[in-house]
C-alpha cells in the first residue's frame, strides 16, 4: 500500500524542521503546515519524526452517476443500507455554537481511546485565517471576472463544511471538512457507537461529495491515516477510493 506525503516534521522539543510537498497547491501546503505544527505542539516532547501520509484525493470532476459507479462494492452496499434507513442528513452552520457539539464528541472519543489531535480552538482560528489570508493560487484578481472573484471570496468565508446525520431528530453521526482552494480535507468524523449504524459515515461522505462538488470543490482529501491507532477509520478512508495513490 503506497501513500503520498503532504508534509513531514522532524526534530525534538527544542527545535523542529517542517518539510512540505512542493507539488501541492499553496492552499494545501498552508493546511499541511498547520497540521505539522499541530504534531509538534502535541507530540514534540521527545525525538519527533512524523509524516502526513494519506490516501490519494477523491476527484469530483465527473457526474454523480459516474462517481457512484466507482464506489467499491462493500462501500456501495453500506451506502445503500444507510440511504434506505431512517437517517436524515442536514448541513450544519459555520458558527461555533452550531458545530461545537461535533468537536465535543470527538474530544470525548480522544479521551476514551487515549489519543490526541488538534485542539478545538484550531477550528475558529482556521476560519479566521482563511478570511484574513490572501490565496496565492488566485493570480492578479484585477484580471479575473468579478463573478469569479466574488465566488472565491465567498468560499474563503465558508471555510468549514459540516454534515450531521439524525435519527429521530437525535444526532448520531457527524463529519467536518476544511475547505482550502478548490479542495476540501476531511478533518473529523464521529458516530454514536451505541446506535450501531455502520453506514452513517458512508452516507455523510457521499452527501459531502455531492454538495461540495456543487459548491465548486474539485477534490476531497481524506486526510491522514493511522492503521495502528485508528484501524477502523483507516479502512473507511482507504476503502472509499479502493486504493491509495502516490
Amino acid at each position: 500500500m503506497l501513500f503520498r506525503s503532504a508534509g513531514l516534521v522532524y526534530g525534538d522539543s527544542s527545535r523542529a524542521f517542517i518539510f512540505l510537498n512542493r507539488d501541492d497547491p499553496f492552499a494545501r501546503r498552508r493546511f499541511s503546515l498547520a497540521h505539522e505544527i499541530g504534531h509538534f505542539m502535541l507530540h514534540g516532547g521527545g525525538a519527533l519524526a512524523r509524516a502526513t501520509a494519506r490516501p490519494g484525493p477523491v476527484p469530483l470532476d465527473d457526474e454523480p452517476e459516474v462517481l457512484r459507479q466507482r464506489l467499491p462494492r462493500n462501500w456501495h452496499n453500506r451506502l445503500n443500507a444507510a440511504e434506505a434507513s431512517a437517517l436524515k442528513v442536514e448541513r450544519v452552520g459555520n458558527k461555533p455554537a452550531q458545530y461545537q457539539w461535533l468537536l465535543d464528541r470527538e474530544q470525548a472519543l480522544q479521551q476514551q481511546r487515549g489519543y490526541r489531535a488538534l485542539p478545538k480552538t484550531f477550528i475558529p482560528a482556521y476560519q479566521a485565517a482563511c478570511k484574513a489570508s490572501p490565496d496565492r493560487d488566485v493570480v492578479n484578481q484585477d484580471a479575473v471576472n468579478k463573478d469569479a472573484v466574488n465566488k472565491h471570496d465567498a468560499n474563503k468565508a465558508d471555510a468549514l463544511f459540516t454534515l450531521r446525520a439524525d435519527l429521530d431528530r437525535t444526532p448520531v453521526a457527524g463529519m467536518m471538512f476544511l475547505r482550502h482552494g478548490d479542495a476540501a480535507t476531511y478533518h473529523v468524523g464521529w458516530s454514536d457507537a451505541a446506535q450501531r449504524l455502520p453506514g452513517a459515515h458512508n452516507l455523510l461522505l457521499w452527501q459531502a461529495m455531492l454538495q461540495l462538488r456543487q459548491a465548486g470543490v474539485r477534490r476531497i482529501d481524506l486526510g491522514g491515516v493511522n492503521t495502528g491507532r485508528s484501524a477502523g477509520v483507516a479502512r473507511f478512508k482507504i476503502g472509499k477510493i479502493g486504493r491509495a495513490h502516490v
